[in-house]
């Protein structure tokens, strides 16, 4: 029987290389740089899970892969940690379905932060891809909304919004590629981590604003109900599994 991935207890976040303050500075100075005030605005919603981002990634100098790509604290992290930043401009694959252009291990680590909710078909195939550019030892950090987060439980238990992060759809254009097509559980992003070769090195979760609290509910666990989860992982090995019960049907190994 396969045993099951614990949630509790993962190591501790890694050491921030700049304090909150010198972080928070130099991501303003990126938000202010955004010429759109509606992007700009929506870049100041974003600054708390920005900053958390930057703290959560290793030290430099490094060749990463950032798959959702942003340009705000992706010029931190060039700036202040000595990052050289790929990206694959806007949609011109299919990050499911098409092979990356990067060599094998050819990248120190790569980020994907709020992707893989966006993923309609087959995630498994992305984490798959991350770990054939990561070098052995490398590093993945992947971010997106915790589908249990007292956020949306309590939405969802008020009825007065849809418990999704970004539950709208668009009609048409870019817009079309932002709804949520499946939130994510702690515990289901480690599997995904784990099955596709990684070995997770700390996974918490966050709220957009950190004074924001929710009082936890009788008989059910208190952990892990941030907004936004947070997980680092090393690359151990090749891949383990193709699919991922739970995600997927059912378990099935990689083969290849």
């Amino acid at each position: 029987m396969e045993q099951a991935v614990a949630i509790e207890p993962f190591q501790s976040a890694a050491t921030p290389c700049f304090d909150d303050d010198t972080l928070r500075r130099a991501l303003l100075a990126e938000i202010e740089r955004v010429p759109n005030v509606g992007e700009r605005w929506h870049a100041v919603q974003h600054l708390h899970r920005y900053l958390e981002t930057v703290k959560c990634c290793p030290p430099g100098p490094a060749r990463v892969l950032d798959l959702g790509y942003s340009p705000i604290y992706c010029e931190v992290l060039r700036q202040l940690y000595g990052y050289s930043v790929d990206y694959v401009k806007g949609l011109r694959i299919n990050f499911e379905a098409d092979r990356y252009p990067y060599d094998d291990a050819s990248l120190d680590g790569a980020l994907c932060c709020e992707v893989i909710e966006h993923y309609t078909d087959d995630p498994m195939f992305s984490m798959i891809e991350l770990n054939r550019i990561i070098k052995p030892n490398g590093w993945l950090l992947l971010t997106t909304p915790n589908v249990a987060s007292w956020e949306a439980v309590y939405r969802a238990l008020r009825m007065d919004k849809h418990p999704s992060r970004y539950p709208i759809y668009a009609a048409g254009g870019l817009g079309a590629h932002c709804i949520h097509v499946r939130e994510y559980l702690p515990d289901e992003v480690a599997k995904l981590m784990e099955a596709a070769g990684f070995e997770v090195q700390f996974l918490h979760t966050r709220n957009y604003d950190p004074a924001r609290h929710y009082p936890p509910i009788d008989g059910y666990p208190a952990t892990h109900r941030g907004e936004t989860i947070f997980c680092l992982a090393r690359k151990r090995s090749r891949p383990l599994k193709r699919y991922v019960a739970g995600i997927y049907g059912n378990d099935a190994p990689f083969d290849k």
